[in-house]
């Protein structure tokens, strides 16, 4: 009986910590960055698989605006692959986000990437595509030079210059790649996807698996944002996640702050959403606020 109800409320808890969302808040502080990033604050959205978090996303939005963030990335899997016809989710959530005048730079997940690969949803793709493109920078292999806040405590209305020496890339991977159970480094080169990085700039790079995230630094990456792991889903104290999407235990690296030489670091987001089983345990779903200071 002992064991049953202490096993009884676990799961009771498992399910409902999906709901109970948290801030997590990391500095960087590097002499590698720009002036321009002074002061600067990134929100990071990962993994939120159409997860909703009160009445119109209201909860997830008003810790966000709370923020007061320079600009906001979203490091892919926004919607479930399966979702192929409706968009609903994504539709709502990003013209909300875009009314708080905040720019949001987005690269798609494994998630994204399934859109179309059956043949009576080949026009998923560019429907979706077409919708992100209305509300937010959409970094698919690409670069652009971002929006920047340009000192801290302005709202989030404030008007924002260009940056001259930080530049922010989304890399998005053939979804053959998330498929593999044990691979820690890519067969082709990162510039053979997105070019080569400008050691000569602050290099944010938004790569959804951070399995990779060797091959991510040799590219020349400052800033790694990713998630796709969901903090191993349940974590042990001590241990960390128990497993990946790739079904891997105890996966390394799975949550958190990662700092390498030459002031190089990787976040990795546990996630906000869930998908397959509503299931989180000692690993609440996360806003990530990321402060830049010199």
């Amino acid at each position: 009986i002992i064991v049953i109800t202490a096993a009884l409320l676990l799961a009771i808890y498992a399910a409902a910590e999906t709901v109970l969302l948290k801030t997590t808040y990391y500095d960087i502080i590097s002499q590698r960055l720009p002036d321009e990033m002074n002061g600067v604050r990134i929100v990071l959205l990962s993994d939120l698989h159409n997860t909703v978090f009160g009445d119109h996303n209201r909860r997830l939005l008003e810790r966000i605006k709370k923020a007061d963030p320079s600009m906001i990335i979203i490091a892919g899997d926004l919607i479930n692959g399966n979702s192929v016809n409706d968009f609903g989710y994504a539709s709502s959530f990003l013209e909300e986000l875009s009314e708080t005048g905040v720019p949001i730079y987005y690269a798609y997940g494994n998630h994204e990437c399934k859109l179309g690969m059956k043949p009576v949803d080949e026009g998923a793709p560019r429907r979706y595509s077409d919708l992100c493109s209305c509300y937010t920078h959409l970094l698919n292999n690409r670069s652009e030079k971002p929006l920047l806040k340009t000192a801290s405590g302005q709202s989030i209305n404030d008007v924002r210059n260009m940056a001259q020496k930080t530049r922010i890339y989304g890399l998005v991977l053939p979804v053959s790649i998330f498929k593999l159970k044990s691979a820690d480094s890519l067969s082709k080169p990162v510039e053979d996807y997105i070019g080569r990085s400008d050691p000569g700039e602050y290099n944010i790079l938004i790569a959804h698996d951070p399995s990779f995230y060797r091959d991510y630094l040799e590219w020349g990456a400052d800033l790694i944002l990713s998630g796709h792991l969901h903090g191993g889903i349940v974590r042990l104290p001590g241990i960390g996640g128990v497993i990946s999407p790739r079904y891997k235990l105890f996966p390394k690296p799975d949550k958190g702050i990662y700092r390498f030489e030459n002031d190089r670091t990787m976040i990795i987001s546990g996630g906000i959403g869930w998908h397959i089983l509503p299931v989180r345990f000692l690993n609440r779903p996360e806003v990530i606020v990321i402060d830049f200071k010199k």
